[in-house]
């Protein structure tokens, strides 16, 4: 499992969904949904949380400090889905979708 490739924008909503859902903070590597979610995407569930760790520096708290390093995309998918959280879930849920080859989306774990 994992793979280093960059990670596309569908990867990145996944990962902000989540953030969003369970916040970085108060997990880890370890918690079942980023372990689900790292397998779905075939990375590494440390990649996952990291990249959730991430989105912490856009939150604008200084107290909330996140990992200093990331891609511009991360900066455009935040721009364009934490206003709009109820977007950002159904897109994360048709991706989810996509990805599982399912007709519905399982409300499980992801």
């Amino acid at each position: 499992m994992g793979r280093n490739a960059p990670w596309t924008a569908e990867e990145l909503i996944l990962a902000l969904d989540l953030y969003f859902r369970l916040p970085a903070t108060k997990s880890s590597e370890h918690e079942p949904r980023v372990v689900e979610l790292s397998r779905i995407l075939n990375r590494k569930p440390a990649a996952v949380y990291m990249k959730m760790r991430n989105f912490l520096r856009f939150e604008g708290q200084k107290d909330r400090k996140g990992l200093s390093r990331g891609a511009k995309l991360e900066s455009a998918i935040w721009r364009g889905f934490a206003p709009d959280r109820a977007l950002l879930r159904r897109t994360a849920k048709g991706i989810i979708t996509r990805l599982k080859g399912e007709s519905s989306p399982q409300e499980a774990l992801l």
